[in-house]
């Protein structure tokens, strides 16, 4: 029974030397270490009681430490001293054991704690009750563990690595207290500092002399006063020790906080780009710690995926043009700010806000075109493919400012030669553009209005109301209507048109109600009017749509002005012409026939 005892725990000594040699990991710098240990044992025969050597003594060169301890083993059966003498050579960890083939092992702090420490314990716990195992073995094992405890988690300095943040002008205390209790009590021979890795001063070499501001006390700390962004950086204290021990290192950084400061690029302040290229504007920051970098345009803040420093994007749209900032900042002092303005060059863009103007000969006309365009344009005016020629009674009027101008033609005491279409005619480096303003006699298009009156609905009858602006007298109209069906095609119902005669009134507008009798109960009805003056048919009216008693009328058929208007029917028979001016005939033409067919399609 004995006999299969002491196997048993042989086994298990070798499995544990097993994760020793083959398990661990090098996750520190490795080390070579000799032990050397002496024990004495109580409740114990005196035939057992003796002196094991667990490895010779050897002197070790390099960087030396020794490691002392007192541990007693409870339950209280075995009491022993051991020493043990650690050497780094950053290649491997060596082990030796009296009488036994030296063993390679390559330590990790993790497997150590959690599986070779709790394993080295228990193989140690079977000596309180099992005293025939090999006494050389149970304390080197014990001996190797409590060393590597202490060579791993044993700390040369009493004061911690440390990155200092200080402000300017501010005093830095950079502290290198030697831990005498884990060097066996040995002192400091001489102390370096290095700055980024090179020598800052050594108190074993008084040739060298300390920078200014600095102070080396007589503890080995370095004081540095009112420091500056110069002395960010990496700091070394490097402890020289008595023989046989070798010199120890802590490192140490200094960080000076300084607000931020942001520089534009360009450098100028200015960028111009054409429309549609890519935009790249970039604010260069510096500060301790470094500053982040936000974007705002127009005072409104840019919302980016992340702080960047670079801004990229295209100028798809001549707006996007404008005053842009960063703004640095990084929790020191103000924040600091920097602006571009970007300026996007593109070819005139053109607007007006009536292409159709009306009028009679003696009555002053407006023609109004706004041009956007940067690098500002020429503008002229064009009748037919002639310039306008410019006198008293014509005259070129130009309003705005920066990149939007709006020019006038402003035509006193219009004469009937004066009717036709005009062009707005503008033209810069980039390209050119222009739109047409249709100057005529003929009547302004017919308005529905609304009204609150119940009346004007019944079962097959309605009442509508209508105005017209117009210089000359208007001489009638025409009123379409027809059921209103939805969809679009030519299966629609045909218009049922009536002449309306009109009412003498004095002044520009005409006012006129009329009701349709004979309509159908609960339908929908769809109505359009032309009017009619000396100088021909108007163009038709936006489309009103209006219920009898009992339909439901949807509310997208409703509008502020008119119940419902839609401004895509023209009749085909009407055309609204001005005599001696056969382009502008057949240009309404056209524009009438085209208009017509995309309301059946």
């Amino acid at each position: 029974m004995l006999l299969k005892l002491l196997k048993r725990r042989r086994r298990e000594q070798a499995f544990i030397f097993w994760f020793l040699k083959y398990l661990m990991a090098n996750q520190l710098n490795h080390q070579t270490i000799t032990t050397e240990h002496h024990a004495k044992s109580d409740n114990i025969p005196e035939s057992r009681t003796g002196r094991y050597p667990a490895a010779p003594r050897r002197s070790l060169p390099g960087n030396c430490r020794s490691l002392n301890s007192l541990m007693t083993h409870n339950p209280n059966r075995i009491v022993f001293l051991h020493r043990v003498l650690a050497s780094i050579d950053r290649h491997r960890l060596q082990m030796k054991q009296t009488g036994k083939t030296q063993s390679n092992i390559r330590l990790s702090v993790p497997i150590f704690i959690f599986i070779c420490l709790p394993l080295s314990l228990s193989s140690l716990k079977m000596l309180s009750t099992v005293l025939t195992i090999r006494r050389e073995t149970k304390y080197f094992l014990l001996c190797a563990t409590i060393g590597l405890f202490k060579v791993v988690f044993s700390n040369d300095f009493i004061s911690p690595p440390t990155t200092i943040k200080a402000k300017e002008n501010n005093t830095v205390l950079l502290p290198c207290y030697l831990n005498t209790i884990s060097n066996d009590d040995a002192y400091a021979v001489a102390v370096k500092w290095y700055k980024n890795q090179e020598l800052l001063c050594d108190s074993g070499n008084e040739s060298i002399v300390l920078p200014e501001r600095h102070i080396l006390w007589h503890n080995g700390s370095l004081e540095i006063q009112t420091v500056q962004p110069p002395d960010t950086g990496e700091y070394t204290c490097e402890v020289i020790r008595p023989e046989p021990w070798g010199p120890v290192r802590q490192r140490h950084a200094i960080e000076v906080l300084h607000p931020p400061s942001v520089e534009p690029f360009p450098l100028s302040g200015f960028l111009q780009v054409k429309l549609g290229e890519e935009v790249r504007m970039s604010c260069k920051a510096d500060g301790v710690p470094y500053p982040l970098i936000s974007w705002s345009s127009k005072g409104e803040e840019l919302r980016l995926l992340d702080h960047r420093e670079l801004l990229v994007f295209t100028a798809s749209d001549r707006y996007l043009a404008g005053l842009y900032e960063c703004t640095a900042t990084n929790g020191v002092g103000e924040p600091a700010k920097a602006q571009i303005e970007l300026s996007i060059i593109y070819p005139p863009e053109i607007i007006t806000l009536r292409s159709w103007v009306h009028t009679a000969p003696g009555n002053r006309a407006q023609l109004e075109c706004r041009v956007s365009a940067d690098p500002p344009a020429t503008v002229t005016w064009l009748k037919g493919d002639v310039m306008v020629p410019l006198d008293n009674r014509v005259v070129s009027i130009v309003e705005g400012d920066k990149s939007t101008y709006k020019h006038t033609l402003l035509i006193r005491k219009a004469q009937r030669s004066d009717f036709g279409i005009y062009t707005c005619r503008a033209i810069n480096e980039l390209g050119q553009g222009e739109i047409h303003i249709q100057l005529s006699g003929v009547p302004n298009p017919g308005v529905f209005k609304k009204t609150e009156n119940e009346i004007s609905t019944g079962k097959t009858s309605h009442t509508l109301f209508w105005e017209v602006d117009s210089y000359t007298p208007i001489i009638e109209y025409s009123l379409w209507f027809r059921p209103y069906k939805t969809g679009r095609g030519l299966n629609r119902p045909e218009w049922t048109k009536l002449t309306i005669p009109t009412e003498h009134t004095s002044g520009s507008v005409y006012s006129k109600s009329y009701t349709l009798r004979g309509l159908k109960e609960k339908t929908v009805y769809e109505v359009l009017l032309v009017s009619r003056n000396r100088y021909g048919w108007s163009k038709p009216s936006p489309i009103l749509r209006f219920a009898t008693a009992g339909a439901t009328l949807e509310q997208d058929m409703v509008t502020t002005v008119q119940i419902s208007t839609e401004d895509n029917m023209i009749p085909p028979n009407y055309k609204a012409a001005t005599s001696g001016c056969d382009k502008l005939i057949n240009i309404n033409t056209l524009y009438i026939i085209t208009m017509f067919l995309i309301n059946l399609i």
